[in-house]
């Protein structure tokens, strides 16, 4: 069938936030997977990153503090 025949795009799910929240200067894996998913590309949670992170928070309609918790950890999700 053409259902069949449809390239289904395949996207990683977004894991669960733990541990600390991350500020401008932190280094994690995280911060990579943020970047990547988001067609940036870095380690360090750099200008670029607190501009990506401060958008997305007042696009969510959170306080654009730059800080990356669970809640803008979850903004952030590209698969949602």
């Amino acid at each position: 069938t053409a259902e069949e025949e449809t390239t289904e795009e395949v996207t990683e799910e977004w894991p669960e936030f733990k541990g600390r929240p991350l500020k401008p200067g932190s280094k994690s894996e995280k911060i990579a997977l943020i970047a990547d998913a988001h067609g940036l590309d870095a380690v360090e949670y750099d200008e670029y990153i607190e501009m990506l992170v401060t958008s997305t928070q007042e696009d969510a309609g959170l306080e654009a503090d730059g800080v990356i918790d669970a809640t803008t950890w979850a903004a952030l999700n590209p698969n949602k």
